[in-house]
């Protein structure tokens, strides 16, 4: 004979033995412990922690430990990301991986409305390291201006009233929003802020 299924709301809920088994493997700073100024690897710490899933962090003291990965990523540059025991290397790959993996409706996604606020102060982090890296002084004043026409250009597109925000106040001068894309943390930013803290440093 047919049992019928209980309706979806009597059915009990995915067990944690469903959710995926992540670990995210990042460079550690300089005490060999804590997580260290890598952008790429603050990126996915990041994004995880946006996601709201389980994982467990593993700092690499790259002076002393990479052996860590030789098992399963050898050779493989930080961060590295072990989903299931599979592993995942280059950070937009392990982005693009987690966004399709890690989606609604268990996961918010993380993908910005606009395409804009992907680009927007996406050569900040470039013309800062041109900037320190210089070793011909007397372009000093040309680099250091190019860097401040990068950050003036993030301040106006953050400035400047996203769509969706005119369409509820067509007079709206200046942008009332907290991040790249509205009011909530998107991969945009994920991708940007660890690199202004680098530069703020």
């Amino acid at each position: 004979a047919l049992t019928a299924q209980p309706p979806l709301s009597q059915q009990p809920p995915p067990s944690m033995a469903e959710k995926p088994q992540i670990q995210l493997f990042v460079k550690a700073s300089e005490d060999g412990e804590s997580v260290g100024h890598c952008p790429f690897c603050q990126r996915l710490f990041m994004v995880l922690l946006l996601k709201g899933v389980p994982f467990t962090l593993t700092t690499v003291d790259v002076k002393r430990a990479l052996d860590v990965l030789k098992d399963f990523a050898p050779g493989a540059q930080l961060p590295v990301l072990l989903y299931n025991g599979e592993p995942k290397t280059d950070t937009v790959t392990i982005e693009d991986f987690l966004e399709d993996k890690l989606g609604p409706p268990m996961f918010p996604s993380l993908v910005p409305r606009y395409r804009e606020s992907s680009l927007a102060g996406n050569d900040i982090f470039h013309k800062f390291s041109t900037f320190i890296k210089n070793p011909v002084p007397a372009q000093d004043e040309a680099l250091q201006r190019n860097l401040l026409r990068a950050l003036l250009k993030l301040d106006e597109y953050l400035s400047a009233p996203l769509e969706y925000e005119l369409a509820h106040d067509p007079h709206l001068r200046a942008s009332q929003r907290r991040f790249l894309d509205g009011d909530q943390l998107t991969l945009a930013d994920c991708n940007l802020l660890p690199k202004l803290n680098i530069v703020q440093v």
